[in-house]
């Protein structure tokens, strides 16, 4: 069925981005790259399979003979198998939990990254800075040169 392989990939979803969590945090930049391929490969069958359930949502639909689109509530209460109904509320019901589930990790794992990036972009702007040439006096006049921890201690000697 459709929405089962549904709820089994952002399942498989939900454990990648926890695993993805786990990897920034220990700062694996490998692993990190991994587990963002693997999740690409899951939203692109997840995607393939929403192509899928809207197809099937369009044969539904007209077989109800309701134009657009319907939910899974309609189609529930269509089924005369009251088994069928409650099995596709309850499905329903875990891909909304496990969505947001991975929703909620999608953006802390940003928050952690986006803080990481920023800590990156100032180490590198330090080092740019400590690397030129820095300004020194003398008694007359303004020298310009690379200075180096304790080399004016040196000259003062």
């Amino acid at each position: 069925m459709v929405l089962e392989n549904n709820v089994e990939l952002y399942e498989d979803l939900a454990s990648k981005t926890l695993e993805e969590r786990e990897a920034i945090e220990k700062c694996e930049f490998v692993k990190i790259a991994r587990i963002t391929e693997e999740k690409e490969n899951i939203v692109f069958r997840i995607k393939q399979l929403e192509k899928k359930r809207s197809d099937l949502v369009l044969e539904i639909s007209r077989e109800m003979e309701k134009p657009g689109e319907i939910t899974l509530k309609e189609i529930a209460s269509h089924s005369k198998a009251a088994t069928m109904s409650k099995a596709l509320l309850s499905l329903s019901d875990k891909l909304k939990e496990i969505f947001s589930r991975v929703q909620e990790m999608n953006d802390f794992n940003k928050k952690i990254l986006s803080s990481a990036v920023r800590t990156l972009r100032n180490a590198i702007m330090f080092s740019d800075n400590t690397s030129k040439p820095l300004l020194t006096y003398s008694g007359t006049r303004l020298n310009q040169q690379r200075v180096t921890p304790g080399s004016m201690l040196k000259k003062a000697m």
